[in-house]
């Protein structure tokens, strides 16, 4: 059975690897990213920093330690976006200078892990699941504020809700944390969300 796992955890990293590509198509086509929260873009990043270093003290399976960084990848792509289409000076170094910091404490995460491997596995565990648990709420307020998903791909979210149920399934079948339960949980909460916002609200932002 857990054999088997090892094999269908490759589907849900799929899955989050193809979702945040989805987002940037659609960005690139529009020229546009400001239908994205940036704030979801940055703990997202946050929360997959995290999860590397997660993966790697806590020996998750072999297709989380391989996809992961290949998802920071598109999710980063997301980051440059924002600092190629906004076009301010003062957005494009803010993006910089929070981007830089975040870096640099991953880092200094990996080094110290040397040392206190499980102490530092645990520990971006738990934060990894807050941070997965919090990371789109900036995007439901925005879409709940505008009243509008104009410019949010549907198969973004959808790619994620699908992810989160295989995520858990895989969960029980390998026996992972406590963590990896909550996060796949939560994903499939946060997907409800947005399909409720995707059925009320118009594609086109609300007229004042």
């Amino acid at each position: 059975m857990i054999q088997l796992a090892e094999y269908i955890a490759w589907v849900p990293m799929l899955l989050f690897f193809a979702a945040p590509l989805a987002q940037v198509y659609l960005n690139w086509r529009k020229q546009s990213s400001k239908s994205l929260s940036q704030w979801t873009v940055f703990l997202g990043i946050c929360g997959l920093l995290c999860s590397l270093l997660y993966d790697h003290f806590m020996c998750l399976p072999f297709a989380y330690r391989v996809m992961h960084p290949l998802i920071l990848f598109a999710w980063l792509t997301l980051a440059l976006q924002e600092f190629w289409y906004s076009g301010r000076t003062q957005v494009r170094m803010s993006v910089v200078y929070s981007y830089t910091v975040v870096l640099a404490l991953a880092a200094g995460a990996l080094v110290w892990g040397r040392w206190y491997p499980l102490e530092i596995g645990f520990t971006t565990g738990w934060l990894f699941t807050i941070l997965y648990a919090i990371f789109q709420l900036p995007q439901i307020l925005k879409n709940q504020q505008a009243r509008s998903v104009e410019g949010l791909s549907f198969w973004y979210v959808s790619m994620l809700g699908a992810a989160a149920c295989a995520e858990l399934s895989i969960a029980f079948m390998c026996l992972l944390p406590l963590q990896s339960v909550l996060s796949a949980v939560r994903g499939l909460l946060v997907y409800g969300i947005f399909i409720y916002q995707f059925a009320s609200f118009s594609r086109s932002p609300r007229k004042e």
